[in-house]
């Protein structure tokens, strides 16, 4: 999966599960990815036609404690399909590419959407190559709630279906380099797998939506050269080809948003 994707998946799962239990960070999200040199969460404003950046946290323990401060109590992750020519399952593996991808925080009355910029640091004394992040808040104090999101079971029953046709379809072309990501993703959907590590493993959520997003990951096929969205077909082939794909993106999309923004679940609501 695509680092920065994780990244915001992560983000919203720790904010999640400090705020619901009333935690305190006991580590700082970021310091975990070691290709990160900062984090920071900015208001962006218009001041005489310039877009003007104010610093608001520098970490994510300093962000929850704005949070807490505002009367923030729920964050969720959201994805918004790009304009893009190209489809976002095309540009997934690419930083910037794959969609859209915000959160958002609201305290009952409004929801601040903050959007993430990344930039690599051009520090010379860096020894490998690191990224400087950065979570915009380009909306504030949006009247109402955040968009409708779908339920496990929903994303569950969509993913089962893409999967199927796309692995079927991986058979019919003799595509093997991807058939074990399909045949394991559909494993784990039918309970016929044990759930495998995935990256939101450490958070608390029911054993459906833990379930969900280890498939969902295991599914993950979109990247650069070589991979699944780097093949092209004849006609009628390509038009099935690039329909399963997208199929099988948006809901990839849909069931890791859908199972982080399950997190944060108190433990006798995890284990009942």
């Amino acid at each position: 999966m695509q680092s920065a994707f994780a990244h915001l998946l992560q983000i919203v799962a720790h904010s999640r599960t400090m705020l619901c239990n009333g935690q305190e960070n006991s580590h700082d999200v970021h310091i975990e990815a070691g290709f990160i040199k900062s984090l920071d969460f900015v208001h962006l404003y218009e001041d005489k036609g310039a877009i003007e950046r104010d610093v608001i946290a520098s970490n994510t323990h300093e962000w929850l404690r704005h949070l807490r401060k505002t009367g923030h109590t729920e964050v969720l992750a959201h994805y918004f399909p790009s304009n893009s020519p190209l489809a976002d399952w095309m540009t997934a593996g690419l930083i910037g590419g794959g969609g859209q991808w915000v959160i958002s925080t609201n305290n009952g009355r409004w929801s601040d959407y903050w959007q993430p910029k990344w930039t690599l640091s051009d520090d010379p004394h860096d020894e490998i190559s690191k990224w400087q992040v950065e979570y915009g808040r380009v909306i504030r104090c949006n009247p109402g709630k955040p968009p409708h999101q779908a339920s496990i079971k929903s994303c569950r029953r969509s993913l089962l279906q893409s999967l199927s046709a796309i692995y079927e379809f991986s058979k019919e072309k003799n595509l093997p380099d991807f058939q074990p990501n399909f045949h394991s993703a559909l494993d784990l959907l039918t309970d016929k797998n044990t759930i495998q590590n995935h990256i939101l493993i450490k958070y608390p959520m029911r054993s459906n939506a833990r379930r969900l997003a280890s498939a969902a990951e295991r599914a993950w096929v979109f990247g650069a050269q070589d991979w699944w969205n780097d093949q092209y077909f004849d006609d009628a082939d390509q038009t099935r080809f690039e329909k399963l794909s997208s199929n099988l993106y948006h809901d990839i999309v849909n069931s890791l948003i859908a199972a982080t923004n399950s997190t944060g679940s108190r433990w006798w609501q995890v284990i009942f």
